[in-house]
Order: structure tokens, then sequence, then C-alpha cells
């Protein structure tokens, strides 16, 4: 926040008239290096931007607006290529918004200042909004399963204050972060929006507007202007995607909004994948066989893990017979069963959990995986094998009809990820022994049902991650295969 006593004249603000408060919207557009940006004279406010390498947009708007003049028409000062000013006068006020995109990146510098032309010193008491929300533009093709990526951000020297779900709002929503306030920001599932406030901000509110809009404002504290004496806001807006090596350039600790998840270990181990992901494609600049590398060192590093699980399970089914003997010789005293089975355990060296137990190790791993491959932008658009996009489904053809819950698009990679997953489970029956019916025929369905299930849970996701997963049952085939070589 800077207060400047020289007085600028490019513009004769005292000749200009108080504005209609039903004056008519008029829309400009800038563009420059990689951003589009709308912007109204209604406020003065940006209404949309725009990346030009991806097509993208957010339901971010209004940085830096006074929200005491939202809807009053502002004047337009100045619109050269990539830059524009405009300006609105008041009783003892002048209020000039600039908006300059930076030609080498994808930024965006904003400044709000604001002159006293009163011939006394003046109180600035207004309310300035940082960023705003209109969750109405969102997309809806893409709800609800996406709908948990939006979210809104808010960092402090403490900790990065999030909210997830963020599609709609309720009052109790309302709320005060205190400060000093580092940046507020916005997510969707690729794509970010950070402003980064040049001057000191104390505490910011989380205003809900509607259940689909809100802002984040704040309110300069003892501002008193000099007359002809002027302040300045600046921001710096970031909108690009969540690469956290492009964010960490700015060194604004941008790279903070990119999360995983919530929690620690998994957020971890998902930064890692994706820098180890992001790694390959610098020596291989293919994505596809990126995720066939990221999955064969994945697999590679959890083998031990997963060997010992499946050893530990065929170790039980070799013990099955004796333990259905003993649940028939002991079905009327669970006391005596519980030992007679505890000794069966120990004897043949058996930990009846550690298959669970080991299969519990690896889960942060999976989830991570899911994340990344889920998440990562650099999907978008790229192409392997037949496949034109690997954040979209693999569409191999286009059916002349439509079939029920799946479409008209014949999508092959989930299709050979059951397959992958109902070979692996019948390798894995082929030395099972149950000599209960009943179990047998659950088992049977069990082997039918879960891969289709797993086909048509992952017919519509991105045939990135179908990619992955198809290769991760075929080599838990080929462990599957190597387990059962071993003697019990």
């Amino acid at each position: 926040m800077q207060v400047i006593d020289k007085n600028i004249d490019a513009v004769d603000y005292m000749a200009q008239e108080l504005p209609d408060k039903m004056s008519k919207e008029e829309a400009l557009t800038l563009k420059a290096g990689k951003l589009e940006a709308e912007l109204s004279n209604l406020g003065g406010n940006l209404k949309t931007m725009t990346s030009l390498d991806y097509g993208a947009t957010l339901p971010v708007e209004g940085f830096l607006s006074v929200t005491e003049y939202i809807d009053q028409p502002f004047h337009l000062d100045e619109n050269i290529e990539g830059r524009a000013v405009y300006s609105f006068r008041d009783k003892n006020f002048i209020f000039r918004k600039s908006y300059q995109i930076d030609p080498r990146d994808s930024r965006l510098n904003i400044t709000l200042e604001v002159e006293n032309l009163s011939s006394a010193p003046e109180s600035l008491d207004i309310t300035i909004s940082t960023m705003a929300l209109d969750m109405s533009r969102v997309d809806k093709k893409y709800l609800p399963q996406e709908h948990t990526l939006y979210e809104y951000s808010i960092s402090t020297p403490q900790a990065v204050v999030r909210k997830n779900n963020a599609i709609k709002f309720s009052e109790k929503e309302n709320k005060q972060i205190a400060g000093p306030i580092n940046w507020v920001g916005f997510r969707d599932k690729y794509f970010c929006t950070i402003v980064k406030n040049k001057f000191e901000v104390n505490a910011i509110d989380v205003k809900v507007l509607d259940p689909s809009r809100a802002a984040f404002i704040f309110k300069p504290q003892g501002v008193i202007l000099q007359p002809d004496s002027k302040i300045q806001f600046n921001a710096l807006v970031y909108f690009g995607p969540q690469d956290g090596k492009l964010l960490k350039e700015f060194n604004e600790g941008f790279e903070q909004i990119v999360s995983f998840s919530s929690f620690g270990i998994v957020d971890a181990i998902a930064k890692l994948i994706y820098n180890t992901l992001n790694l390959f494609y610098t020596i291989i600049p293919n994505w596809g066989l990126c995720i066939i590398l990221i999955s064969l060192l994945v697999y590679g590093a959890t083998y031990p893990l997963t060997f010992l699980s499946m050893s530990s399970m065929k170790k039980m089914q070799a013990v099955q017979p004796e333990v259905t003997a003993l649940r028939s010789k002991y079905q009327n005293n669970p006391q005596k069963l519980n030992q007679e089975m505890i000794e069966l355990y120990k004897k043949k060296r058996i930990n009846p959990l550690s298959g669970c137990f080991i299969l519990l190790l690896q889960m942060p791993v999976f989830i991570a995986l899911y994340q990344v491959l889920w998440r990562s932008v650099y999907f978008r658009g790229a192409s392997f094998l037949w496949i034109k996009d690997l954040s979209q489904p693999d569409r191999l053809f286009i059916l002349p009809f439509s079939l029920p819950f799946l479409g008209n698009e014949f999508n092959l990679l989930p299709i050979l990820m059951a397959f992958s997953m109902f070979l692996q489970q019948k390798i894995t029956a082929q030395n099972t022994v149950i000599t209960d019916p009943a179990q047998e025929a659950q088992q049977k369905m069990m082997k039918i049902f879960l891969p289709i299930m797993l086909g048509f849970l992952f017919y519509k996701f991105a045939s990135g991650l179908a990619l992955y997963f198809t290769m991760f049952y075929l080599l838990s085939t080929i462990t599957q295969l190597k387990v059962l070589k071993q003697k019990a």
C-alpha cells in the first residue's frame, strides 16, 4: 500500500459527470502473453480470465474491486495492447484501476489507485474484494464427480486454510481469517488462480453473497488521504496450471496451493511421484510411456510387500482344509476353536493378519498415484498409441448406437484392465482349496463380478488412469505366477 503525494493529471477527472447507476455494461478484451482477460466498465472489474495455452477458465472475478462501487460505470481511460485503465469519480475521490498482462507468462498485474480530490484530508472508508467466486459459471457436465476438487485457499504464515467442495456456499461459512495474508487462491482439477496483494493485509473476510457466490474482502484501516495525495494497492494475479515447479519460480509460496491429499504422507508421496513423472518426461517426451515407466517403478518399489502379501495369502489357502476341519470339530466350543486355530497358525508360521496389514501399508501409494494421474494437467491432449487424450476415455471408436450407462463410445483400456484383473484372480483361484460349496460359489461369482464392476467404474475415467491400472494388474499376475511356483 503506497501513498503518493504527486498528482498526475492524465485525465480531467473533475470534468467527469457523476455516473448513472443504470448505465449499460460494456465489455473489453485484453490479450497478451498467455492470458486473455474480459473486463467490464461496471466497477472496472475483471469478469473472466482465460489461459491461451489451454483454453481454460475458472469462475473467478473481481480482483481488487471496491465493493461500494461494484455496479458503478467506470470510465475507460486507456486501452493499449495488454493494458487497460479505468477510472471512477465520486464526491471526494478518484478511483483508478489498471490492468497489465505480462507478455512473457501467465501473470496479470493490477493496481487500484485512490486520489483525494477534495481540499481537506479525507478518511478512506472502503471495502476491497481481493477475489470473488461465481460458481454458477461452472460447467455442470463435470459435476458431481469433480465438484470436490473446487477449492479456495488462503495462505498465512501459520498455514494454508483450505475449503474444498467449494461449489455451494452457506451463511455459516462467513468467517474472518487472521493474517497477515500472503495470498488468496482458487483451484479446480487442473488449474489455479492466485492473488498476491503487494501490501499488508492483516485479515481477510470470507463473505458469502449467495449460494453460488462468495468474496474475499478486506477493509484498509486508518488511511487518511491529504488533499491531492494518492494511495496505491498493487496485486499480482497468476492463472495457469497447478505446476509446483512453475509456481515456485514466483518465490511467493504459490506452490503451496498444490495439494493431492489432506493426509500429509499421501500428499508427500503424490508429490514425489508427480516430480518423478515429470523427470521421466524430460528424458522420454511421451506421457503414455511415462505412465508405463512410473507403473514399473512404483510396482518395483512395492514388490517386496506385494510378494509377501501374496505369499501370506497362499499359506492361508494351504491350511484351509485343516481350518475347516477344526471349525467342524469345535463348532460348539468357540474358545477351544480359537486356541486350536492359534496353535495351527503358530505351527505353520502363519500370521493371518499379515496379508491385510501389508496391503494397508501400500494404500497411501495407491491413493497418491490415483490423485496424480487424475489431476495432472499435462495429460490433457497428450496422445499414446490409439489414445488421443490421456485425460479422457480412450475412445477407440464410436458405436452406431448408445448403451445404457456406457454411451456410444467404445473404450478399450477399461476392458483390458478388467480382463487383466480377471486373469489374476483366475490364476489365484487355481491354487485355492475351498471345501465349503457356498464359499466356492461366492468366490466364483466375485471372480467375475469384481472385474466387471471395475470395468464399469473406469469406463468413463481418464485413459491415463486405466493405462496405469492395466499395467498394475498385468504385473500382479506375473507376481502371482511366481508365488504359485513356490512350495507351500
